[in-house]
Parts: C-alpha cells; sequence; structure tokens
C-alpha cells in the first residue's frame, strides 16, 4: 500500500491488514487497485502484476485537497479529495507485507506542476522576491497586489 497519513496512523500490526487506510488516519492504494480509508475500500484501477516491477507515483496537492495516482509513468486519476480539511499534517507511507518488495521513496517536489497559467506566473512572480512583502513595490494594479500577497496562504 502507498498513500498518505496522519502521525496517528497505526504503522505496525500482527496479522495481515489493509492497515494505511483502517481508520481515518489514512489513505492508500493497495496493490489489488483497492483505494483505502476509514476502514473502506473500493476498486480504482486494475490488480497490479504479481512479479511485475511497477513503479506507482502519488502527487498530494495540498491547496485542492486531492490525491492523485501513477503507475508506470501514467496518471490513474485523483483517488481522493477534501483533503484540505483535514487539519493535521500529511506525510507519506508505505506499507508491505510482501517478502521480496524493494521500497524506493523520492522526493519530486522539485518539479513544479501548475493546473492554470495564473499559478505558473504567480509562482514565477513571487520565487524571484527576496521578501515576501515586496509584493507591494511591484508596479501592478492593487487587486494583484493583495492576490500575490495571499496566494500562498
Amino acid at each position: 500500500m502507498i498513500g498518505i497519513a496522519t502521525k496517528h496512523c497505526r504503522l505496525r500490526a500482527d496479522s495481515y491488514t489493509n492497515l494505511i487506510g483502517e481508520d481515518e488516519q489514512g489513505w492508500a492504494l493497495s496493490h489489488r487497485g483497492m483505494i483505502w480509508n476509514s476502514g473502506f475500500g473500493k476498486q480504482f484501477c486494475k490488480p497490479f502484476e504479481e512479479n511485475v516491477k511497477t513503479t506507482v507515483g502519488l502527487l498530494y496537492d495540498s491547496r485542492r485537497g486531492t490525491l492523485t495516482y501513477f503507475k508506470d509513468g501514467y496518471e490513474l486519476g485523483v483517488a481522493f479529495s477534501g483533503l484540505e480539511n483535514v487539519k493535521q499534517e500529511l506525510y507519506p507511507v508505505v506499507s508491505s507485507t510482501a517478502a521480496r518488495i524493494v521500497v524506493v521513496l523520492g522526493n519530486m517536489s522539485r518539479f513544479n506542476y501548475y493546473n492554470t497559467l495564473l499559478d505558473c506566473c504567480c509562482d514565477t512572480i513571487l520565487s524571484r522576491l527576496k521578501n515576501h512583502g515586496d509584493v507591494r513595490c511591484l508596479p501592478l494594479p492593487h487587486s494583484l497586489q493583495q492576490y500575490l500577497a495571499h496566494y500562498r496562504d
């Protein structure tokens, strides 16, 4: 299983269980193609082939509150939404009962993913300012200065 969870997610079990997503503290995708949260699972994609190397990725968009999955470089879609309402920090988590599994965690956060041109422009402008408060000094209409000042809030 791969997903995200709060620090209150149980990290060990003495028996096989869908550990991540067994309660409201985690959201995960299992190798059987099921997504889990609050103890409920539903089919999300085809099960993963056994004994076949598979790369699974996830993209947590905290602004939109979505968790999107990828398999071998292809987007599977948004599995969970409404995560912006979770008041606790969320962490990447992996759980496995397989004997010969290799898990490599990587952080792709250095890459920027933009949903709109406005997001791209705002991030570009703000990344070039030394201080977030410097927005007021930009030769922009007041409404755009205000938007930029609260963009990352």
